[in-house]
């Protein structure tokens, strides 16, 4: 007989204590598991469930609204990920006709720190340009939580893929701090002849998942943090004036100099295993909106 092995751990939540309860589960293939978060020192009105593959990055799966319906991602629909979130202390998060394809890392996060990032384009060096006949254009964004956001360069006003080398995951931008806000980088290469072009121009866009409209946002400090598109740019260059350039000092990510660690990510979440036998223009577009 098939069984499916749950494995809880410490919960996540930016620094303060949840409690996932039990520590282990085992049930039968088919069987349903249910994975609960309780806030103990916070309180929790919006929650973030995750799931993360085997040697793959987070993925968000749904976002938890207290005493209303969650707002599921395309890839986990309702019918399979059921959420419940009576109150401020507590979410639960059950798979249905658990299976093989479930074996995973299961982890919730709340809204205490959800912030957008900053976005920055760094020009290609004329070192580079005048000895390869190349441009590397470097974007970078930075300050961000959690790691939900989409890279994608825009040449002349439109998405570009060739040339493109995006890291695979956003980095935490201190890897031993599991409260660190993260950070992504992206290459954008061309001609030399193509970036001396000062017609052509160049945009970096992160879009970001952050709230909707209808989620709870207490905190006068701040602006709410909504689901947005963050933008920054460059224009190509004809003359040789210093540029923008990477250099050191920049605003940096770990990947940048080769030093994230591969498990980079190391949630503290719930675990089910089967078993067998100064920057550029900044422009920023707000639409909020739930993450249905």
């Amino acid at each position: 007989m098939l069984m499916v092995l749950l494995l809880l751990g410490p919960g996540s939540g930016l620094g303060a204590l949840v409690i996932q309860d039990p520590s282990t589960v085992i049930c039968k293939s088919g069987a349903s598991v249910k994975i609960e978060c309780r806030a103990v020192d916070f309180q929790a009105t919006t929650v973030f469930w995750y799931r993360q593959l085997p040697a793959q990055g987070l993925t968000l799966m749904a976002t938890s609204n207290m005493g209303s319906s969650a707002a599921h991602e395309r890839d986990f629909p309702a019918a399979k990920f059921p959420v419940n979130h009576p109150n401020d202390r507590f979410s639960r998060l059950t798979v249905t006709s658990a299976s093989p394809a479930d074996s995973s890392l299961y982890f919730c996060e709340d809204l205490g720190k959800v912030k957008p990032p900053t976005v920055t384009v760094f020009e290609p060096s004329e070192a580079e340009t005048s000895r390869t006949q190349k441009a590397t254009l470097v974007c970078l964004a930075t300050g961000f939580y959690p790691d939900h956001v989409e890279l994608s360069w825009w040449v002349n006003g439109k998405e570009v893929q060739n040339g493109v080398s995006t890291d695979p995951q956003p980095y935490r931008e201190r890897p031993n701090d599991n409260s660190s806000n993260y950070c992504l980088s992206s290459r954008l290469r061309v001609s030399s002849v193509f970036w001396h072009n000062p017609r052509n121009h160049f945009r970096c866009q992160v879009q970001f998942h952050g709230l909707g409209d209808d989620d709870k946002w207490d905190d006068p400090t701040r602006p709410k943090p909504v689901t947005q598109n963050i933008s920054a740019e460059a224009w190509g260059r004809a003359d040789p004036q210093p540029s923008r350039a990477l250099q050191l000092g920049s605003p940096h990510c770990p990947s940048l100099y080769g030093s994230a660690p591969l498990g980079h990510h190391v949630p503290r979440g719930s675990g089910l295993v089967w078993l067998r036998g100064q920057g550029t223009r900044k422009t920023v577009h707000a639409s909020a909106r739930s993450l249905a």
